[in-house]
């Protein structure tokens, strides 16, 4: 079993947590996270969870410092997939991002149908 990902039981019977591993711990080891969040010129939503189990949480926290674009927000008990463990409170997160900044789902549909 793998120490980098022990989210395995999320994952069909195909998924490979040593491949993951080997695949992922050579980029993960080389990303510069600090650049790409530096370099974010739009309002961004970053949504973690305080359970993570890949990513320090301490570090996510401290790197979000690095531009007032970002707003953040940490979901309690989720891990390192949020989305799939806690689905209502990520996407009230979203939509809650979406509309603070006048894209919500009715006005994208409204967009999208004045453009054809």
């Amino acid at each position: 079993r793998s120490t980098l990902f022990p989210y395995t039981t999320l994952f069909r019977s195909n998924f490979n947590a040593e491949l993951f591993e080997t695949f992922f711990s050579g980029y993960l080891t080389t990303f510069d996270l600090l650049g790409v969040i530096r370099n974010l010129r739009l309002p961004t939503l970053s949504i973690t969870g305080d359970a993570d189990g890949m990513v320090d949480v301490q570090y996510i926290r401290q790197a979000l410092k690095e531009n007032p674009l970002i707003e953040s927000r940490e979901l309690k008990g989720a891990g390192h997939f949020p989305f799939i463990e806690q689905p209502t409170e990520f996407n009230s997160a979203v939509l809650e991002f979406l509309t603070s900044h006048g894209q919500s789902g009715s006005h994208a549909k409204r967009t999208n149908s004045s453009q054809n």
